[in-house]
C-alpha cells in the first residue's frame, strides 16, 4: 500500500486489534480495515494493480520511466513476507523488467569502408572503358535538302478539283421528252378550257349538240394534260439521272490523273533520294 510518510508503495501489517493497517517500516496507520477478520484475504489483482499504478506515478515524477524497478530490500521483502502470510500467502513479488536501449537499425559505415568503395567503382569503370571497342567514325553521306513542295497538299488539291467540277457547266443535251410532255400539257389545257366552254354553251341556250361534243373536247384535253404533266416529271428525273453520272465520271476522271501524278512524283523522289544516299568513292576510301 501506499505510504504518505514513506512516500513510496510498502507492505501492510495489520494492527494487534485487526481494525487498522499499518505501515511495515514507520508503523504510519494507512486505512482502516473494517471487516479485516470477515474478509482474512485481500485480492492479489486489486493490490498489484494499485502497487503498479502508484510505481508508474513514482517514475513520473522522478523522471526515470526508463529505468528498471529497484529490488525490494531485505526489509521489504520481510514485512512483504509477513503480509503475505497474514493475508493467507497471496501476496508475491512482483518480477522487474529490464529496458534496453534501441539498437541501430544501419551501422554507420567508417571511412575505411567508403574509401574501398569508391576505388572498388573506380576501378570498375575503368575496366568498362577499357573493355568498350572503339568504332571507326564514318563520314554521313551529305543530303541535298530537297526544294519544297510549291504544289498544294493531297486534300486541298481534291477539294479544288471537286469545287471546279461542280461549278463547271454540264454540257447541254437535247431532251425531246421535255418538249414533248410541255407540248402535251399546254393542248391538254387548251382542250380542256375549250370543252368547258362548250359544256357551258350547250346548256345555257346554245345548240344541242354542242354539250356531248364540249364533253369529249374535255375528256381529251384531260388526258393530254395528264400525259404531258407524266412526260415531264419523266424528263425531268432522266436529266437529273445524266448530269449526276456526268458529274461522277468526270470526277473519276480527275482522280485518276491525280493520282496517276502523285505516283509519278513519288516515284521521282525515291530516285532522287536513292542516288543522293549512294556513298561516294572517296567516302569510301576515307570509311577504309
Amino acid at each position: 500500500m501506499w505510504c504518505p510518510a514513506c512516500r513510496a508503495d510498502v507492505a501492510a501489517e495489520l494492527s494487534s486489534d485487526n481494525r487498522r493497517y499499518c505501515c511495515a517500516r514507520c508503523q504510519t496507520e494507512l486505512g482502516t480495515a473494517a471487516g479485516a477478520m470477515d474478509r482474512p484475504t485481500t485480492p492479489i489483482r486489486s493490490l498489484d494493480t494499485e502497487r503498479n499504478a502508484r510505481e508508474l506515478l513514482a517514475r513520473w515524477s522522478t523522471q526515470n520511466l526508463l529505468e528498471p524497478a529497484a529490488a525490494a530490500t531485505p526489509s521489504q521483502t520481510s514485512a512483504e513476507g509477513r503480509a503475505g502470510g497474514m493475508g493467507g500467502g497471496a501476496m508475491t513479488n512482483r518480477p522487474g523488467y529490464r529496458f534496453d536501449a534501441p539498437h541501430p537499425a544501419v551501422p554507420t559505415p567508417t571511412a575505411s569502408t567508403k574509401e574501398a568503395a569508391s576505388s572498388v567503382a573506380d576501378s570498375s569503370d575503368q575496366q568498362a572503358e577499357q573493355r568498350a571497342p572503339r568504332r571507326k567514325k564514318l563520314r554521313r553521306p551529305r543530303i541535298a535538302e530537297t526544294p519544297p513542295d510549291d504544289l498544294p497538299t493531297t486534300a486541298s488539291r481534291h477539294d479544288e478539283m471537286v469545287r471546279t467540277a461542280i461549278a463547271q457547266p454540264q454540257p447541254q443535251r437535247t431532251n425531246w421528252t421535255t418538249m414533248a410532255g410541255q407540248l402535251c400539257a399546254y393542248g391538254g389545257v387548251g382542250l380542256l378550257t375549250c370543252g368547258t366552254v362548250l359544256v357551258l354553251s350547250g346548256y345555257f341556250g346554245g345548240p344541242a349538240n354542242y354539250a356531248p361534243t364540249g364533253w369529249l373536247v374535255a375528256a381529251v384535253g384531260q388526258m393530254l394534260l395528264f400525259l404531258g404533266v407524266v412526260t415531264l416529271v419523266s424528263g425531268g428525273m432522266e436529266q437529273t439521272v445524266d448530269e449526276v453520272a456526268w458529274r461522277i465520271d468526270h470526277l473519276a476522271e480527275r482522280i485518276v490523273h491525280l493520282e496517276h501524278m502523285i505516283q509519278e512524283r513519288d516515284a521521282r523522289e525515291r530516285r532522287a533520294l536513292r542516288h543522293q544516299t549512294r556513298p561516294r568513292p572517296e567516302d569510301r576510301a576515307d570509311a577504309a
